[in-house]
């Protein structure tokens, strides 16, 4: 079986891991020196859908823990409008805006022409501060962070940006205290999803748009997403498929991960040639079965990736042996171990 799904699985631990601020450890992969750029190709091929994904997560979540108290970013009814002027924080401030508004005019919807029930979080430097009885914590908050959907869910999208409202700066978000480590998240762009909805923009049961920046760092160890290459150039991706069964996913468009002490870090340019076939899909046992893509690292060379089998990948013609694909694992993923150090 390619190692498909073990580095994905690898890379995306750590970054949910990051996300909730719940694990800890060391990789278990061959150290910070990056691997040569068509071991990243390939590696880009091989998790790219995945770490797109893991993307979206890790904007979603960094939204919901920069919310207050009370507040959850998920499906409602659409509430009349209200906005809440009641402020949390010990200096600046906050105001939380629910209601039906337009979608983000810096990119339309593909999926949706109408108004989306939104959720709009408006921070100014907000600071919280608490401490006594052996526990301190602290948070502060600064930027616009909205969360928009419609169709009961089907339809959604979400919007970072900085205090002026611009997504050409960060919104921030950043924590620390006893327990929980120290958390810095840093993120600006914007993403469209349909799941399962009406007008789907190619038929696809999940389609996503996105140009986001998003870096996070936890206890010193940092890691970055790069979604798209400008508004005018998004990321795209859509699948379609069953779960256990079978799958077929496209990714076009730019996009880019790196993680500290992790050698397979990648910034690139996919076109779907023709799009990946998988079995097992959407279980840790997913397998690339088929598919091209032509993989353009940013800044340096492109290359050809064919998926011809279930243990069959070639490169710019050349085929992969099981033991390049072996080292590959071994230099990517992390100990399998690694979350269950945290957890026990």
């Amino acid at each position: 079986m390619i190692a498909q799904r073990r580095i994905t699985t690898g890379l995306l631990s750590a970054a949910f891991c990051m996300t909730l601020a719940a694990c800890g450890g060391s990789s278990g992969g061959g150290g910070s020196s990056a691997l040569p750029e068509q071991d990243r190709a390939v590696v880009a091929g091989l998790v790219g859908l995945g770490v797109a994904q893991a993307g979206l997560d890790t904007g979603m979540e960094a939204g919901e823990e920069g919310e207050p108290a009370g507040l959850t970013l998920s499906a409602r009814t659409a509430p009349a409008p209200r906005v809440d002027d009641s402020n949390p924080c010990d200096s600046g401030s906050t105001s939380i805006t629910e209601g039906l508004a337009a979608g983000p005019s810096e990119l339309d919807s593909p999926y949706h022409d109408g108004q989306f029930d939104r959720v709009r979080i408006s921070a100014n430097d907000c600071r919280i501060e608490s401490g006594g009885g052996g526990f301190s914590f602290f948070s502060r908050t600064d930027g616009v962070f909205e969360f928009g959907e419609a169709e009961d869910g089907n339809v959604f999208y979400f919007r970072a940006a900085d205090s002026s409202d611009s997504i050409d700066g960060f919104y921030e978000m950043e924590s620390s205290g006893d327990f929980i480590g120290d958390m810095n998240v840093r993120m600006r762009g914007l993403a469209h999803g349909c799941d399962g909805c009406s007008s789907p923009e190619d038929g696809a049961q999940f389609e996503l748009v996105s140009f986001l920046r998003i870096e996070q760092t936890l206890d010193g160890n940092s890691m970055s997403f790069i979604q798209g290459d400008s508004l005018g150039s998004p990321l795209e991706m859509r699948f379609t498929g069953t779960e256990g069964g079978t799958g077929e996913s496209v990714i076009n468009g730019r996009l880019g991960f790196s993680m500290t002490g992790n050698p397979c870090s990648f910034d690139a340019v996919y076109e779907t040639v023709n799009p990946l076939t998988t079995v097992n899909s959407f279980t840790e046992n997913e397998t690339i079965t088929g598919g091209e893509l032509n993989i353009s690292m940013v800044g340096g060379g492109s290359y050809n990736v064919q998926f011809l089998g279930p243990d069959s990948v070639m490169v710019n013609g050349t085929m992969l042996t099981e033991a390049d694909l072996q080292r590959l694992e071994e230099q990517c993923a992390f100990d399998d171990d690694w979350e269950d150090d945290w957890d026990d």
